[in-house]
């Protein structure tokens, strides 16, 4: 066998393989850059409320895990597990909710001038919400009683607070 059957390497495929340092001080600054959005720090997340055609929506502020699981002690009692992943999901939804927003002309724009939380009497009244005793009701109301969409925002919710960098598909959730 002759040295000439050997393939020789194509420096430039070499340097395909390998980037240039200034390519890897880019993604390093990319890198940083992505960390400043992350956690604590995360831009907060409008979606919307499905069932009103994309001119509801509610802000999303990150909280802590810690945070989010101490409404969930409450739930160790029920003992339905679609009760309990219900009322789980509205959990989730009225404890990251920082302030319900309307479309105005294709803007988005705040209800009010300071942030409406869910069981703000604001909202209640802005949308002809009925009375409701618990703001666990009054989310349940907001929803028009659409377990299965609650559910599914508080999923979507629950997925950007693992990762604050994904793009959530508003089409997913419908209108």
């Amino acid at each position: 066998m002759s040295d000439s059957n050997i393939p020789t390497p194509d420096p430039a495929s070499a340097t395909e393989q390998h980037p240039p340092e200034t390519d890897a001080q880019s993604v390093l600054s990319i890198l940083r850059k992505s960390r400043e959005q992350l956690g604590t720090k995360a831009k907060p997340l409008d979606l919307v409320v499905p069932g009103y055609d994309g001119l509801l929506l509610i802000r999303y502020k990150w909280i802590s895990f810690k945070s989010l699981n101490a409404g969930a002690q409450d739930l160790t009692n029920v003992k339905d597990p679609s009760e309990a992943q219900y009322l789980a999901a509205s959990d989730l939804i009225v404890t990251c909710a920082e302030d319900v927003l309307i479309r105005v002309d294709g803007v988005v724009k705040p209800l009010a001038d300071s942030p409406v939380f869910i069981g703000d009497p604001r909202l209640d009244e802005a949308l002809g919400l009925p009375t409701t005793d618990t703001v666990l009701e009054t989310v349940h109301a907001l929803f028009g009683g659409n377990e299965y969409a609650l559910i599914r925002c508080a999923n979507t919710v629950a997925l950007w607070l693992q990762d604050t960098t994904l793009k959530i598909d508003e089409e997913y959730l419908g209108n």
